[in-house]
């Protein structure tokens, strides 16, 4: 254990110290107590409220059902986040887009939810000589995304009012959607759907998403296929979606 005179700023160290008793000290994800944790830390059970509320602030603690303290959304993100981008990982992802991207002849893209943003793990482009570019399909809001949508519809709720927190409510982008109850109906549209079709008539793009779902229902992320949309007519998308709904299958026992 470190001298409290060796610790340039202490009250970092406290907070530091909790961090790691709830992500590394609580492996069953339950939760602790303010009594607990006051316990492990050896500080009053009020200095160390103080800290958790800070930390719940900041999105790196949080509160469960029961009141007692777990590892916030970023603290969630981080894991998640580095278990996405390990090499072995991103490999296997690259090499099923390949397969599919080819398969498809179209372009294809993995997606995950981090912090509240959709963060694009891995894509590969069609070959067509008529294609989507990407810095114009990226350009598109959070909600304007088959994936985002997809993303947002098995997203946990503290992940959810953090997008909302990110980019606010779709509006004029996704049939008006301005309140949380119309947003919400709209998600459970898309899970009851099982994907999310968007078809961009000023921009000319037709896309699709599915998520990535773990054997409990947890979302790992959302895989999706954009092109022109004159590539793409009813039966070609049913094709694409059937295609992706088996990828999913495998990246999710990838992942």
């Amino acid at each position: 254990m470190e001298n409290k005179k060796e610790v340039p700023v202490q009250s970092v160290k406290k907070a530091l110290d909790l961090f790691e008793l709830l992500t590394l000290g609580d492996s069953t994800r339950s939760g602790k107590s303010l009594s607990e944790l006051a316990k492990e830390m050896g500080m009053l059970p009020n200095s160390t409220h103080n800290i958790l509320k800070t930390m719940i602030f900041c999105g790196f603690a949080a509160q469960n059902q029961e009141g007692k303290y777990i590892a916030g959304p970023k603290a969630m993100a981080i894991g998640q986040q580095n278990s996405l981008l390990s090499p072995e990982t991103i490999s296997g992802i690259e090499a099923e887009l390949l397969s599919i991207s080819e398969a498809l002849e179209e372009s294809v893209v993995f997606t995950s939810l981090i912090n509240g943003h959709r963060v694009v793990i891995s894509r590969v482009e069609a070959k067509q000589l008529i294609r989507v570019r990407p810095e114009e399909y990226n350009a598109i809001n959070f909600f304007s995304t088959p994936t985002g949508r997809v993303l947002a519809a098995y997203a946990d709720k503290a992940s959810l009012n953090l997008v909302i927190e990110n980019y606010g409510y779709p509006g004029k982008l996704w049939d008006g959607i301005s309140t949380m109850g119309q947003l919400e109906k709209a998600l459970e549209q898309i899970k009851k759907d099982a994907y999310a079709i968007i078809r961009q008539g000023e921009n000319h793009i037709a896309a699709c998403a599915l998520p990535l779902l773990t054997a409990n229902g947890k979302s790992l992320g959302a895989i999706g296929c954009h092109a022109p949309q004159f590539r793409c007519p009813d039966e070609k998308m049913s094709q694409i979606l059937s295609i992706l709904k088996e990828s999913a299958r495998r990246l999710a026992n990838l992942l």
